[in-house]
Parts: structure tokens; sequence; C-alpha cells
């Protein structure tokens, strides 16, 4: 269930919350929901405890915002737990991006919708970036940079292609669709380095 939305017309850094249920934890870092989805934990002192102690069933907020990512939630008891990734379900900033979607009225509303989830993705990726270097080797930080301009470089090609492709052609749909091509290509390299960072942290 949506609780709080802000659009990118509205706030210039957009939040999104959803009413979740917590359904079990699978140690040693995935807390799995009853909508189906698990979430990939980074636990601080004495959190997994409190966890461990939750039954099924129990109310909790899923929170995206631009500066913290993904976090879990428990108000009741004040405990706010860092979401690294997905296991498996849709990310946050993808149920964000439907939801203004579903109130955009414009292509121009539609375009403003994915340039917001555009600039998400890319925040995710920064904030990855960070996590994956935390512990790290100077060896692995010097593949963690070289991977990361290997990727900006192809993703920058790309985006030339769609540029120059859409752009030549009439009609503000395209805008749309080649801002939607964009959001997938980030998409993917959010979903691939959360599960390495989650791994990391994990190991660190």
């Amino acid at each position: 269930m949506l609780i709080f939305f802000l659009s990118a017309a509205l706030a210039a850094e957009p939040s999104f919350e959803q009413s979740v249920v917590f359904a079990k934890n699978n140690d040693p870092d995935i807390i799995a929901l009853r909508d189906g989805r698990q979430l990939r934990v980074r636990y601080g002192d004495g959190v997994i405890q409190t966890v461990f102690a939750w039954s099924s069933g129990r109310p909790l907020s899923f929170h995206y915002d631009i500066e913290d990512g993904m976090t879990l939630k428990d108000t009741e008891q004040g405990t706010t737990i860092p979401v690294l990734a997905m296991a498996s379900g849709r990310h946050l900033i993808d149920d964000m991006e439907e939801a203004c979607q579903k109130n955009a009225i414009s292509t121009l509303d539609m375009t403003d919708c994915a340039a917001q989830s555009n600039n998400a993705w890319k925040a995710e990726i920064a904030r990855l970036q960070d996590l994956l270097e935390v512990g790290a080797s100077p060896e692995q930080k010097q593949a963690y940079a070289a991977s990361r301009a290997a990727w900006e470089q192809h993703y920058q090609a790309q985006v030339k292609t769609l540029n120059a492709t859409y752009g030549a052609m009439d009609g503000t749909i395209w805008r749309v669709i080649a801002s939607q091509a964009r959001v997938s290509m980030l998409r993917e390299q959010v979903r691939w380095m959360g599960a390495v960072a989650a791994d990391a942290s994990m190991h660190r």
C-alpha cells in the first residue's frame, strides 16, 4: 500500500514509502516480506537480535529516498535497517516511478517521472560504488574504479544511440521511450552492483 509520494514537480529529492509485512528472516542477510520480495540488508550492532525476535506478520515500512536509498523501518521499536539490494522482487525506485506515471497527465509529465527515476538510479549506483569501497583493498578499489569507468563509457555510448534515433522522430512520446530505455540500463547496473556490494559487505 502506498503511503507517501512526492513527484519530481513537487520535490527535488523524491521519497516513497510502502506498508509491508514481515514474513521471516533468512540468515545471514535476507529479510523476506509477505508480498514475496526478499531484501538483502545490512545489520548494525544488536539489530539482528531484534529481527530474530520479530514474529511473522509484523507491520513495517519500506522506505526510499535519494539520500539514504532503501531502508526498512519498524516505527514501533524505532529500528531502521539499510537495504542494500533486492534478492528478489521489484526495487522501490520502480514502484516510485510507477506511482508517478499513474498520476501523469501529459507526455511531459511522463518524461518528468522517467527523469526522476533516472536520477534515483544514478544516485543508487553512486551509493553502491561507495559501499563497495568500504573495507576494500587498494587493488579492489582500482578494479572497481576501472569497472565503473568502463560501464560509464558504455552507458554514454548507448545514450548517444538513443538520442540519435529517437531524437529524429516526431512526437513527444519518443522522448518518453528514450527516457525509459535509459532507465532500463541504469536499473540493470543497480541490480548487478547491489548483489556484488551486498556480498562484499557481508564478508568484510
